[in-house]
């Protein structure tokens, strides 16, 4: 059975990667740059840290490795940091939180990775039926879950599960191999994103609403990656020029803007945005350490990069490797583990 760590890290070199290597001849438009205010968000003692989800009320969700190996899934609210970790699983990775604080993600229980919700202090397991893997990875504030699911032949797939139960989503543009589409993120109104792959291995965004997919690209990217979204349909996500950088984005209608952690070693990634703007996602310093942050957006048309007052002091930290045994669920949402080798 191919582990959902090893589909994860091939799928994600794929998705934004590959279109490097076709050399396709297109042109990527300029997308200008975002400005914001950032903020590095760090469980205490913490090797590494990563920023998934946000709610309304500033309630952060994600997870954290320790000095020994271990992953446990963090919630912050203000300055507290609280753990979580499924009973009895090897790793718990929270991606999600609701306005009502309720959690979704998923864990390994050392065999392979199940979706979990967390509500009120009671764990749920969440399986797709005949599934090798399934992952929460967004859940609104009606209680609906999207994420992805493996089948027995190793194809991904898209999922609503909601009071009717499961829903399979493929988007019907997708025309890798095997089934390639997964989503991301639901809203109130249970439109979905996601992304899903072509046959050269190029990834496509996507918004699945009232059952018609739409497409949902960086214009001009060879490669796009929506990752989270509000219910003011703005949009988060990743895009690869034809330049192979990657870059993290914003998308409010039809206006692109960048958002790239200042002084980041290679890409940001951001996972979700809420409805007053705020940003979580996670990024690597030029010491090879993984950082959740917080991005505020700063009023005003100065396309100045980062904004003012807004480039923390990065931590330094000893340079780690960079093995297998390092990639985790989250992979699938990121596009690279760590920085590029220099």
């Amino acid at each position: 059975m191919c582990s959902l760590t090893s589909l994860r890290k091939f799928l994600t070199v794929l998705a934004l990667g590959v279109a490097a290597l076709t050399g396709a001849p297109r042109l990527v438009a300029q997308v200008p740059a975002g400005n914001f205010r950032f903020q590095n968000v760090d469980v205490p003692g913490a090797r590494s840290t990563q920023a998934q989800g946000i709610n309304n009320l500033g309630q952060i969700v994600g997870f954290f490795r320790d000095f020994a190996g271990g992953v446990h899934g963090y919630m912050q609210d203000g300055t507290d940091f609280s753990t979580i970790d499924f009973p009895n699983a090897h790793k718990t990775f929270p991606e999600a939180i609701n306005n009502s604080g309720k959690i979704s993600g998923a864990y390994s229980d050392g065999v392979r990775f199940h979706g979990f919700t967390l509500e009120r202090g009671t764990f749920t397991s969440i399986d797709f039926p005949g599934a090798i893997f399934t992952d929460a990875i967004d859940l609104n504030d009606r209680g609906d879950l999207t994420g992805d699911w493996e089948d027995a032949d190793f194809g991904l797939h898209g999922f609503i599960l909601d009071k009717n139960g499961f829903t399979s989503i493929d988007d019907p543009a997708q025309t890798w191999p095997t089934p390639s589409t997964q989503a991301f993120g639901i809203n109130d109104r249970k439109t979905v994103s996601g992304l899903f792959l072509e046959v050269t291995g190029n990834s496509h965004g996507f918004l699945l609403s009232h059952g018609i997919f739409q497409t949902n690209d960086v214009p001009g990217a060879v490669s796009t990656a929506p990752e989270g979204f509000n219910e003011s349909d703005v949009v988060v996500g990743i895009f690869n020029g034809l330049d192979n950088i990657q870059h993290g984005y914003m998308q409010r209608g039809n206006q692109f803007t960048t958002v790239d952690f200042p002084g980041a070693a290679g890409a940001t990634f951001p996972f979700q945005i809420n409805d007053s703007g705020t940003i979580v996602g996670s990024y690597f310093d030029n010491q090879g350490v993984e950082h959740g942050f917080i991005a505020d957006p700063l009023h005003g048309d100065a396309q100045e990069g980062a904004g003012t007052a807004s480039s923390p002091a990065i931590a330094r930290a000893p340079a780690q490797s960079c093995s297998p045994s390092e990639m985790d669920p989250e992979q699938i949402r990121t596009s690279k583990a760590c920085p590029a080798a220099k």
